[in-house]
């Protein structure tokens, strides 16, 4: 704008909301967008606009095609053959597609069903730092298998870190040679998060019992794990794979008691509530996959819950007089994992053995635990409602119920906020949600023990 005034001094500047309607109408487009425009308004100009190009061959299929982009009835493949052959009576998907599905069965539509992928930009974006993190910290235990990663010193750890850093750069980005500044920036600067994210899981496994055994275990055809699968009220079968990012096991009374971890560098928190409603179901699909078929690989499996290890740097909001233990404590209290575990005293003593409930989001009070905790009878019943959850979907998908309808636990942050395919569903702030309501992990526990499909009538 600076430029068009310095060449053209006298030009004038409108803002084109100033502009009167019916200075559009002095040409065809123009005039059409200003029919689009005043749709929700429904006013004279716009009722004249519409006939006017209602009677017009060449808008007519324009005019048509409009008017179903702004029907506000649910987005559906109104040919149940269609949608049966779009998606397959027998259905092969990953855990992760489910949660996309109760976000918003449109989006899921659109990503798996029309398979429509937005262009990404060649940058460290945080789906990338999610990548490296993950490989990092597969390679570095691998590398140093059950406990050995505490032999270590800090130092040590942190050259270690680097060492894979370094290869990965190499092996996947041609190395770290002619990067921007800001890319080598971001680059240091993830491994000394890294650094701080093995430096608390070693302090974890040393108060703890279980080890860790597996990194991206695969839970597929040919996998470490055979497929979880369920059956479906058309005949067909729904059969899911997945890549855990950790299992931990501690071996008792030659039972293996078994958890999943699942790293995260977003924040993500386990509430048991939004399971319930579809979310939050992928590690929790990926422990009754492996209590279902992990006997082959680890005997008698007992499921000992599920975890979310934060994968960042957090915080210490103390004075700047706080000291060094002062400020490691409070990281450590604001990196404690979220998730659920099993109720039991030798799950919750074995993963921290004083019971303080400084790593894990349960503790012992009193000689009773308490947190987030889930009995092995109510662990049965809610392997039993997401998998009827998941065998929905599938009849839904079948039925060619794709509704644009997002799930939103926080009415700040629906989930088509950093939705790829909000330009197609049209959505605006006036649009209905689906309103997901939090509730207590006590309520939450009760609806579950309201309900059928108890440990003696599981599968397993």
């Amino acid at each position: 704008m600076a430029q068009i005034k310095r060449l053209i001094p006298a030009c004038v500047k409108k803002d084109t909301a100033d502009i009167p309607d019916l200075d559009y109408v002095e040409g065809v487009r123009p005039a059409f967008e200003l029919t689009a425009k005043l749709w929700s308004k429904g006013d004279g100009l716009y009722t004249t606009l519409r006939e006017y190009f209602n009677n017009r061959e060449d808008y007519k299929s324009k005019l048509e095609a409009f008017d179903r982009a702004v029907d506000l009835k649910p987005f559906a493949i109104r040919d149940k053959e269609t949608a049966a052959g779009l998606f397959g009576k027998n259905m092969l998907i990953s855990a992760s597609r489910v949660e996309n599905f109760y976000k918003c069965a449109f989006s899921y539509f659109c990503k798996y069903g029309l398979k429509a992928e937005p262009r990404r930009v060649a940058e460290l974006d945080p789906m990338q730092k999610g990548t490296i993190l993950h490989y990092v910290l597969q390679h570095l235990l691998e590398k140093y298998p059950g406990k050995q990663i505490t032999t270590l010193t800090k130092e040590q750890r942190l050259a270690e870190i680097k060492a894979i850093m370094d290869a990965y750069a190499q092996e996947k980005m041609g190395g770290m040679q002619e990067k921007a500044k800001r890319f080598e920036y971001l680059y240091n600067r993830l491994a000394a998060i890294l650094a701080e994210v093995v430096n608390r899981l070693v302090k974890e496994l040393e108060n703890s019992s279980f080890e860790p055994v597996n990194f991206e275990l695969e839970i597929d055809i040919d996998g470490d794990i055979p497929l979880y699968e369920i059956m479906l009220e058309n005949g067909g079968v729904l059969k899911i794979k997945g890549s855990v990012d950790r299992v931990d096991v501690m071996i008792k009374d030659g039972k293996s008691f078994v958890r999943v971890v699942d790293y995260k560098s977003s924040g993500k928190k386990f509430v048991l509530s939004e399971t319930l409603e579809g979310l939050n179901m992928q590690m929790l699909i990926y422990l009754f996959a492996i209590w279902h078929n992990g006997e082959a690989l680890y005997g008698d499996v007992v499921p000992a819950g599920v975890l979310y290890m934060p994968a960042n740097a957090p915080a210490a909001n103390l004075g700047r007089n706080a000291s060094l233990e002062e400020i490691e404590a409070e990281k450590t209290k604001n990196s404690r994992m979220s998730g659920m575990l099993l109720n039991s005293m030798d799950v919750v003593i074995g993963m921290e053995k004083d019971g303080e409930g400084i790593f894990i989001p349960a503790k012992l009070k009193n000689d009773a635990l308490e947190g987030s905790l889930i009995t092995i009878d109510e662990m049965a019943k809610l392997k039993t409602r997401v998998d009827g959850m998941i065998g929905k979907m599938a009849q839904s998908l079948h039925r060619g119920e794709i509704p644009a309808y997002p799930a939103a636990t926080d009415l700040r942050y629906p989930a088509c906020v950093y939705c790829d395919y909000g330009a197609v569903c049209g959505r605006d702030s006036s649009t209905p949600l689906r309103l997901i309501t939090k509730l207590s992990h006590e309520d939450a526990l009760s609806i579950i023990d309201g309900e059928g499909g108890a440990l003696d009538e599981v599968d397993r």
